[in-house]
């Protein structure tokens, strides 16, 4: 069948089950019509999806002089504006500047579909499919008076009932913009009788559920803010007797997620990069992506939870694990802790493999001169006195006993305590003007963003994998940004330091994949004891 199709102003994505549906209105704004079951032709008659406004509502700003009756705080939109009456949580929000208010009048102006996905120009992480898993469709909004372009990329995946979206924002004006808000994605929902589903939780009790009623005048915010995404908020559920809808964003640093309900009981979903961490500042003809975000429908929870998964395992993760069940591992974390000694690990090597385990994973303790939680971070090579015969041998071991070698490290963090700190202290993102600096357990962020220092850990981590055959790096994520300085942020980069630190740490991973196509990368977003 057609999964995308344009007639008479009316954009219909279609999956196996579901149908997206929004249309071009009179304003050349782009009306949000229905997400849900699969509807048939509804391009032929939009006008029963649509919502009736007869009369201008008391109390409400109408849109302009011409149009009294459309108040764009109650209409369904594809994406909301600061301006024109819309008080509702914006998609995209930009400062004022000298000769223009911070207001925006995006209108439609063109679209484009295609086969296949249409790749960022940045490392961000996108979902993978070929001309016959996927269509897509660009849909373009300019504001001519500003010089702003929005383009909204649209992805259906019909055989996982998934739909991803994402948005460019470009520059063409001659002068610097400055954007508030990015989102990546909007849905107005036309009732609010929804169960609410949060995820999250401190380490050793993540992912716990919490569950909330949707009520008129209700606001729910779920983000992170601490730089990685964590387990501390995850993705969002909306279940109700017609269904249920998943919500997620493919992105590794901070998100943000606010449902609102407003007075007449419609609901307002927006999605994407954390605002208060993430700003953007565009210079004439740039422009700035956002990653993509995840829309997953079935007829109750399980349906689309199973829809969710079979589009991360068929589209999400790539390379030689891609649909493979993971080998079943056995860690060093719990039985030696830091005391990494040779002889120990062979005989634990010869009693995994005894039990039937698959992997063998050398935790902490086998780098540098790593004996408390407070040193050696950055030093990743194996200590002598404690493996005499070095890792190559341990893996070698773990062949002989057929099972696969796996290592626990963290190669985006130094420790203050270490020789690779003492060596580039300049390297590590944090202030050196201060006395003291926020830290977890000792640890600081190597600046990714700087190309020499990227450039030096991308090659320590390939001649670590070459001398010593591992085939997993189990990649400790846990580690949250606090106090965030880097010795060569300049102020009108400040506000996206943390968005291209997460594409730089992107990159990294791809290019490590790109370089050992058979190594697993396990990344542990939990913070470690």
């Amino acid at each position: 069948f057609i999964m995308i199709t344009v007639k008479n102003n009316v954009f219909h994505l279609a999956t196996n089950n579901t149908s997206y549906i929004f249309m071009i209105n009179e304003l050349g704004l782009p009306e949000h019509l229905h997400y849900g079951h699969r509807l048939t032709g509804p391009e032929t008659y939009s006008l029963p999806l649509r919502m009736k406004r007869l009369v201008p509502r008391s109390g409400e700003v109408s849109f302009n002089d011409r149009n009294w009756e459309i108040n764009l705080n109650d209409l369904p939109l594809e994406f909301s504006t600061q301006g024109s009456g819309d008080f509702r949580t914006p998609f995209i929000s930009m400062l004022a500047s000298r000769n223009c208010s911070a207001g925006l009048d995006l209108r439609y102006f063109s679209n484009e579909t295609y086969k296949g996905i249409k790749r960022a120009a940045s490392p961000i992480v996108q979902a993978l499919g070929g001309e016959d898993d996927a269509h897509g469709i660009r849909v373009d909004f300019c504001d001519s008076r500003r010089g702003i372009t929005l383009s909204l990329y649209y992805t259906v995946f019909p055989s996982c009932d998934t739909i991803v979206r994402r948005a460019v924002i470009t520059n063409s004006s001659k002068e610097e913009i400055a954007l508030q808000k990015a989102a990546s994605l909007q849905l107005d929902l036309f009732t609010c009788d929804y169960e609410v589903s949060l995820f999250g939780g401190p380490c050793g009790r993540e992912n716990r559920q919490r569950k909330e009623k949707l009520t008129a005048g209700m606001s729910i915010v779920n983000e992170s803010r601490s730089g990685f995404t964590g387990q501390k908020s995850n993705c969002i559920i909306l279940e109700n007797s017609r269904g249920c809808i998943i919500t997620s964003l493919l992105y590794s640093g901070d998100h943000s997620e606010i449902i609102e309900v407003s007075p007449y009981g419609k609901t307002h979903i927006v999605t994407g990069l954390n605002s208060d961490t993430v700003r953007p500042v565009l210079k004439s003809e740039e422009s700035f992506e956002t990653p993509e975000a995840v829309l997953t429908y079935g007829t109750d929870r399980q349906k689309a939870v199973e829809m969710l998964h079979a589009f991360e395992e068929n589209y999400v993760i790539r390379g030689t694990w891609k649909n493979r069940l993971r080998p079943v591992s056995f860690s060093t974390e719990f039985s030696m802790g830091l005391d990494v000694r040779e002889d120990r690990l062979l005989e634990e090597i010869k009693n995994a493999a005894a039990l039937g385990f698959e992997m063998f994973i050398l935790s902490d303790g086998w780098f540098g001169v790593r004996s408390s939680d407070e040193d050696s971070l950055g030093d990743w090579s194996a200590n002598t006195m404690k493996i005499p015969d070095g890792l190559a041998a341990i893996s070698k071991a773990c062949h002989k006993a057929g099972m696969l070698f796996g290592l626990w490290m963290s190669p985006e963090l130094a420790s203050l305590n270490s020789r690779y700190a003492m060596e580039n202290p300049d390297w590590l993102v944090r202030d050196p003007r201060k006395k003291n600096n926020a830290n977890e357990k000792g640890g600081y962020l190597i600046d990714l963003t700087r190309k020499e220092v990227y450039d030096d850990i991308l090659s320590s981590l390939k001649s670590l994998i070459e001398r010593t055959g591992i085939d997993l790096i189990r990649w400790n994520l846990g580690t949250q940004m606090a106090d965030v300085w880097s010795r060569c942020e300049d102020e009108s980069m400040s506000g996206t330091w943390r968005h291209r630190y997460i594409l730089a740490f992107n990159r990294l991973q791809r290019s490590i994949m790109l370089a050992f196509p058979n190594l697993l990368i396990e990344n542990v977003s939990s913070t470690s004891p």
